[in-house]
Order: structure tokens, then C-alpha cells, then sequence
């Protein structure tokens, strides 16, 4: 049954379903938030499972190969824009991520196309890049609690090298970390989406048997943090109390890949 299902999902790995859903996004926009600036947005994004033909072509463009499916994992990274805190930040990932048994078979920069962009969204724009790393040598551990392990002590250890504080200027931001899904989401009205993140959304290959989609509905980041910290509250923990726990193995997704990697707020979220 497992057997038949995982065809399935292979045959049905269609460029148009990715697009169907960024349709489905953009029909989505009078419901989301926007700033007073007609081409700022407050949040737009889309998971999909983990492209590997369009991943194998680009990775080879990087100067390294991938393994096979569900052999290695792909992390969507916001990155500093200053290079000495890129670079410092990355070298920590990698030291926290070979520490624990993985190998970083190679980073990728992401293409990304800024001209569409209001004010607001270019100040805080980050570098992005994905980094490909292998399953853990030293852990029986399932690959995806390997990851969560993984994303959890890297956050912890690249904001220290840092110097990111909670509550303070912030340059970091690790959107997601699996061998099974990949999120392309920012500050982006619905319609910016496919053109900012176009390179890949939009390659013939960049294929998904599942698409979630997501814009952000509720009041811009800068205001609701203004107003948390007058009310004494965290407004991000309480969307996450209220998101409903959604399992559905059938399409390897689970609560954790449904709820926080699909929060906006600006570019940049602290978990």
C-alpha cells in the first residue's frame, strides 16, 4: 500500500499544481494585509514538497551533487546581508550541524528579483540562500526529528555568534529545515510571490504533488509587536496556540510543517 501510494505521489509531481496554487493565492489578496504602500505586502508564501529533479539541476549549477530522494535535506535561510555575518553565521551552522553527525554537501544563493518591491520590504530585505545537508551518521533518530533537533540547537547557537537578542535587531531567520518540504515565502503581497522568487517558481522542472499557500491576515508586523509589547503580550505564540494541530501522513506533512513555518511577520520571525 505504501508502495502504491509513493507512485502515486511521483506521477502526480506536476508544475501545474504549484501554479494552481499561487493562482489560488493571488485570488486570496483582498483578504490579506498590506502596508500604505501599494507594493508592500505583509507576507505571502508558499511549501511545497521538495523539488529534487529542479534541486539536482540547480546544485550541479553550485559545484556539488545530491544524493537521492529523502537522502538529504534542503534549509531556506534569510541571511544577513552583511557578508562577514553571513559567512559567520553559515560557519556556525555547519560547526552545530557536524557536530551532531550531518554533512553540508553545499549552499545555494537564491535567485530573487527585488524591482517589484515597496520601501518597507527592501529596507529589511534579506540575503537568501538554501543549504543541502545529509542525514546524521551518529542518530537512529527518524531524518525529520534529526532536523528538528538540528534547526532547534542551530538557531540557538547562530543567534548567540551573532549577537541577536529577543526583542532586538534581528538578521537570521531559518524558514525551513526538511528532507521532505521547502517553503519561498517573505514580506510579499500574494501577487509578488512567483516574481520575486521567479528563477525557481517558475523553472519547468520545479515540480510539487502538493502545494499549501499562505498570506498573512492580520495587522502589519512593526504594529503588532507595538502594540504586544504595550499589552504585555506575544501576539506570534498566541497564532500558534490557536493554529489547529493538522496530521496527514498520507502527504508527509505534519503540525509542525503546517503552523510555524507559515507565520509572517516582516522577513524576519522569531520562533
Amino acid at each position: 500500500m505504501q508502495l502504491k501510494l509513493e507512485n502515486l505521489i511521483v506521477e502526480k509531481k506536476k508544475v501545474a499544481y504549484v501554479n494552481d496554487a499561487i493562482e489560488m493565492l493571488e485570488r486570496m489578496a483582498h483578504r490579506g494585509a498590506c502596508s500604505c504602500e501599494k507594493n508592500t505586502g505583509d507576507g505571502a508564501g508558499i511549501m511545497v514538497a521538495l523539488p529534487h529533479d529542479f534541486f539536482k539541476e540547480v546544485a550541479k549549477d553550485a559545484g556539488f551533487e545530491l544524493p537521492p530522494p529523502g537522502e538529504y535535506d534542503v534549509g531556506m535561510f534569510f541571511m544577513p546581508t552583511d557578508e562577514k555575518r553571513r559567512e559567520k553565521g553559515k560557519a556556525e551552522f555547519k560547526k552545530v550541524a557536524e557536530s551532531l553527525g550531518h554533512v553540508i554537501l553545499g549552499w545555494r544563493l537564491v535567485p530573487t528579483d527585488n524591482s517589484d518591491l515597496g520601501e518597507s520590504a527592501l529596507e529589511t530585505e534579506p540575503v537568501i540562500e538554501q543549504v543541502f545537508v545529509t542525514k546524521s551518521s551518529r542518530s537512529e533518530a527518524e531524518f525529520e526529528q534529526q532536523l528538528y533537533i538540528l534547526r532547534r540547537l542551530s538557531i540557538i547557537s547562530v543567534r548567540a555568534s551573532l549577537n541577536i537578542k529577543r526583542g532586538g535587531e534581528r538578521d537570521f531567520y531559518m524558514c525551513s529545515l526538511s528532507s521532505r518540504t521547502i517553503v519561498y515565502k517573505g514580506q510579499l503581497k500574494p501577487s509578488q510571490l512567483k516574481g520575486y522568487y521567479y528563477a525557481d517558481l517558475g523553472h519547468e522542472n520545479f515540480m510539487s504533488y502538493m502545494a499549501l499557500v499562505n498570506t498573512k491576515l492580520w495587522h502589519l508586523h512593526k504594529n503588532c509587536h507595538d502594540h504586544s509589547r504595550r499589552m504585555g503580550t506575544n501576539n506570534s505564540k498566541v497564532v500558534v496556540r490557536r493554529y489547529t494541530p493538522m496530521q496527514a501522513s498520507n502527504f508527509e506533512l505534519s503540525y509542525h510543517h503546517c503552523s510555524t513555518h507559515m507565520l509572517f511577520q516582516s522577513w524576519f520571525l522569531m520562533p
